[in-house]
């Protein structure tokens, strides 16, 4: 998969399904993500992206493109995310038919430079 090695925060792009504990909920998202999100443990918001080379300054495969804690799940900021009350709630969506099937999709796709 290429992506922009120069690009700030940058890892190997890979599938990813990241939470954010907010207060009564746990707000969580799934997609192919460039960056690492939430050092040291804290983050209010994430994108589900990858930098891409010159000719493709970006992709993205995901349930949600940004997702930032707080407003209500139609928010342009968090259209997509998955609410939850509770992390183990989130990680039991992991074995659900919708985010095995999601994934089976995502990871399946073959990204080449041009």
């Amino acid at each position: 998969m290429p992506y922009n090695t120069a690009a700030a925060d940058t890892i190997t792009p890979r599938f990813a399904f990241r939470a954010l504990q907010e207060p009564g909920r746990v707000t969580a998202s799934y997609g192919i993500a460039g960056r690492v999100a939430g050092k040291d443990g804290k983050s209010c918001m994430f994108y589900n992206v990858v930098s891409g080379p010159a000719e493709s300054p970006f992709y993205y495969f995901a349930d949600a493109v940004q997702v930032n804690s707080g407003g209500s799940e139609q928010t342009g900021n968090r259209k997509g995310a998955k609410t939850f009350p509770s992390l183990e709630a989130a990680r039991a969506y992991m074995q659900t038919p919708e985010y095995v099937n999601a994934k089976r999709m995502i990871t399946s796709l073959k990204i080449k430079a041009s």
